[in-house]
């Protein structure tokens, strides 16, 4: 699994993802693919582990705090994972928390889901959609395809951040900071 994840951070259609973001504070965010790299070395060097497992099958997770320090900076990847697309952009997606964690960023929880989901829309708009996205997935990548046009304030993100605060997964963190521990 840990040389999978590597592999899809380091893959040509993850290394095509470079796109600016305007947060609810109007702090713009820049994620490039030397981001994805970054996060590669780290899972390389043991600085974030990888566990099978923990989630499950189709699924995967970035946690910074899980369990406290225990299971902090870890990827947790569920197995038997249909749709190879889809699948490798939610990757994409949780690698985003972990650029964030790394740098330790401290900023809205909001933005931070809501890039990681535009980050994942991008991935899909390199590697083709080859199974169902979620409704924040879809959002996510409908928000790529305005960036890609150079559409900077794209409705669809208004949606994207919309449906997030709507979304009963979301509830418990979603209006809190996210801070970033390195």
């Amino acid at each position: 699994m840990k040389q999978m994840l590597v592999n899809v951070l380091k893959n040509y259609h993850t290394q095509k993802i470079n796109f600016r973001y305007k947060s609810t504070d109007g702090v713009r965010y820049g994620i490039y693919a030397s981001d994805f790299q970054t996060v590669a070395t780290a899972v390389d060097d043991g600085r974030i582990s990888v566990v099978e497992g923990g989630v499950a099958a189709g699924k995967a997770e970035y946690s910074l705090r899980k369990n406290g320090n225990k299971d902090a900076n870890t990827f947790y990847i569920g197995q038997n994972n249909a749709a190879p697309n889809v699948f490798k952009s939610l990757l994409v997606h949780e690698a985003i928390h972990a650029k964030f964690d790394l740098n330790m960023l401290q900023m809205p929880w909001l933005d931070n889901e809501a890039i990681a989901y535009v980050a994942q829309g991008f991935y899909i708009l390199s590697a083709g959609e080859d199974g169902g996205l979620s409704d924040q997935a879809y959002l996510g990548l409908e928000v790529a395809r305005d960036l890609q046009k150079g559409v900077s304030d794209s409705s669809w993100a208004d949606l994207l951040r919309e449906s997030l605060l709507n979304d009963p997964l979301y509830k418990n963190y979603i209006n809190g900071n996210f801070m970033g521990d390195g």
